[in-house]
């Protein structure tokens, strides 16, 4: 009898060692998820076009990029010379991540405004454009001009003087470029013409090299070497 006792007792132990594991287990699954959610920091993620607007959050100055905040309700209110301002309310709730993501209009170029700086486009394609037509058709315009970048480089040889006994021919070549690789480039992009003619014998047969190719000379900031 007692060596039954001796094994019941055991047995009792190592049963209530095994339903305390379980429970811990179970706890750990449930409790550590929810200690590691509300130990996250709340991060409000700015993003407005253009990128040097003034961003003001409840009368205090941000600029875009990610901030640690406390969470609640937010006015915000961008402005810049020459733009049309806007304002917004929004909520940031704790320890979550809040992404605002917005963009303010020229007042003189409008869209046309956003293609001097890659930066800004970048901001106007995170834009939900779904109930906003006028962005989505200037991205999808955008769009279809840059797709140039497909033909480029473009190389062809002209004669100058058509028709002229002994005329020499020489080589336009159109590449993309914009600030980063030549100062002279004021937009996300242009078109940087080669070639060992003047800029005016150029530029015709420029206009019709990109009519060819379905392209309009018009459309693109183009600069010469």
């Amino acid at each position: 009898m007692e060596v039954i006792h001796f094994f019941d007792k055991h047995y009792k132990l190592l049963f209530g060692a095994i339903i305390g594991i379980i429970v811990f287990c179970i706890g750990a699954i449930i409790v550590v998820p929810i200690v590691r959610e509300n130990s996250k920091p709340t991060i409000l993620e700015i993003a407005v076009a253009p990128t040097t607007a003034k961003i003001e959050l409840n009368g205090t100055e941000y600029h875009n990029g990610t901030h640690r905040v406390e969470p609640g309700e937010y006015n915000i209110k961008i402005t810049k010379d020459g733009f049309e301002p806007r304002e917004a309310k929004i909520i940031v709730p704790k320890h979550r991540q809040t992404t605002f993501v917005t963009y303010i209009l020229n007042k003189e170029e409008s869209y046309p405004y956003f293609e001097r700086s890659a930066a800004d486009l970048e901001v106007l394609r995170r834009v939900n454009a779904e109930d906003d037509s006028a962005l989505r058709e200037f991205l999808n315009q955008y769009d279809k001009k840059i797709k140039i970048k497909e033909l480029l480089p473009i190389n062809a040889t002209y004669n100058l003087n058509e028709g002229i006994k002994g005329a020499a021919n020489y080589l336009v070549e159109v590449f993309i470029t914009d600030g980063s690789t030549n100062p002279e480039c004021h937009h996300a992009f242009c078109l940087r013409v080669i070639g060992d003619r003047k800029k005016d014998n150029r530029k015709a047969h420029v206009k019709e090299m990109l009519k060819i190719n379905g392209y309009n000379y018009e459309d693109y900031e183009v600069i010469y070497d």
